[in-house]
């Protein structure tokens, strides 16, 4: 009979934390809202949201030229930039890529900081904190890129769910082309190809 006892006191025992265990599993009450059930993104949140993801695709396309070859800290990117007409007025498409991407890094880093308009000194400074130029070592170059990473994921953190509930829009894939002559020619592997 005392084995029967132990028995059924172990079955109860277990019973008690059994119903401990599935009420740890509901969602709690906490001022009236359900904990565990998401709550509305705030517009800060949203925001960075935003800005978070255009950092990314900014990110995208330096890593997509830098596996291309493009080198931005070259003499050619540096002349693109600074002195076209050294390269009859015009820039490669990967310079302006580069450039344009560069500026909605900055853009969207410099907004979310202040919210104000940003000085033509203040994206000056964000251009030599943010990306590689002319005579900067390996090492700084990868001091850089990790600055980058660092503001994106900063952001990412600060965007709380908002950030997994904006997706992240692709640059499209757009052959490069030319004319020569009245003559249409897209960039395929290997050189050039007259376009029908």
């Amino acid at each position: 009979a005392e084995e029967q006892l132990g028995m059924e006191d172990v079955r109860a025992q277990n019973q008690r934390e059994l119903e401990k265990l599935r009420a740890s599993l509901r969602p709690a009450k906490v001022g009236g809202v359900g904990v565990g059930k998401e709550k509305a993104a705030t517009k800060d949140e949203k925001d960075a949201a935003g800005f978070a993801k255009r950092l990314e695709q900014s990110e995208g396309i330096f890593n997509t030229l830098s596996a291309k070859g493009f080198d931005p800290t070259s003499f050619r990117s540096y002349g693109e930039s600074k002195l076209p007409s050294l390269f009859a007025g015009a820039k490669s498409t990967e310079q302006q890529q580069q450039e344009q991407a560069e500026r909605n890094f900055v853009n969207a880093t410099l907004r979310r900081e202040s919210g104000a308009a940003i000085s033509p000194a203040e994206f000056a400074n964000a251009e030599a904190q943010y990306f590689p130029r002319l005579g900067d070592s390996p090492q700084v170059v990868a001091q850089k890129t990790a600055n980058r990473k660092q503001v994106i994921e900063n952001l990412k953190m600060a965007a709380g769910a908002a950030y997994g509930k904006i997706p992240l829009v692709s640059t499209p894939m757009v052959p490069e082309t030319k004319e020569i002559g009245g003559v249409k020619y897209k960039k395929v592997k290997g050189g050039w190809q007259k376009i029908k």
